[in-house]
C-alpha cells in the first residue's frame, strides 16, 4: 500500500493525533458546524449512494486514512452487522481510534501492519480527506491497490476538499 510521504508520516500526523478532533472543529467552525456533522453527513451519503444495498447485514469496510477513527462510530450506527477497518499512516492516530472507539467489529492498524495482513475483501472502501496527504504520482497506484481489496462490485469512495 502507498503510504503518505514519509516526512509527513510519523512526525506531523502523530503530532496532532490527540487534538486533531479540536483542530477539526476549528477548521470547520465558519461553516457553524462541527467536524462531526461532516464526518457523519459523508458515511449518510455513502448510506444513501448504496441505496438497498446498505440494507444488508455484513457488510465490510474499509477506511482508508481513518484518523482518529471518527467515521467508525457513524458506520457502526448507520450499517447494521458491519465490519470494520480502519487503516492510518499515523500509529499515535490508530492508538487514540482504538481508545475512543470501542467494538469487536472495528479494528484499526496502521499502513505498515495493514500491508502484512491477509484479509478478506471489503464491501466499501472509503478515504476522507487523505489524498491530499499522497504524492500526486503515488495516487493512481494507491487506488489500484485499494481497488484491488475490494470484493465483485464493491463501492469506494473518495471525500477530497482539501487544496
Amino acid at each position: 500500500m502507498s503510504q503518505a510521504r514519509p516526512d509527513h508520516r510519523e512526525d506531523t500526523f502523530d503530532r496532532f493525533a490527540d487534538g486533531y478532533s479540536g483542530a477539526l472543529d476549528e477548521a470547520v467552525s465558519l461553516s457553524g458546524e462541527s467536524a462531526e456533522y461532516f464526518t457523519q453527513l459523508k458515511i449518510e451519503l455513502i448510506r444513501e449512494m448504496l441505496g438497498e444495498r446498505s440494507l444488508q447485514p455484513g457488510l465490510r469496510f474499509l477506511d482508508y486514512g481513518c484518523g482518529t477513527g471518527r467515521a467508525a462510530v457513524w458506520i457502526a450506527r448507520m450499517f447494521a452487522d458491519s465490519d470494520y477497518v480502519g487503516v492510518d499512516a499515523s500509529r499515535q492516530s490508530v492508538l487514540c481510534a482504538c481508545e475512543h472507539v470501542k467494538g469487536p467489529r472495528a479494528v484499526f492498524m496502521t499502513l505498515e501492519e495493514f500491508a502484512g495482513q491477509r484479509m478478506d475483501r471489503f464491501t466499501v472502501a472509503l478515504a476522507a480527506v487523505v489524498f491530499h496527504h499522497i504524492p500526486v504520482s503515488e495516487r493512481t497506484a494507491t487506488v489500484a491497490q485499494i481497488y484491488e481489496l475490494l470484493e465483485p462490485g464493491g463501492a469506494f469512495f473518495v471525500f477530497e476538499h482539501n487544496p
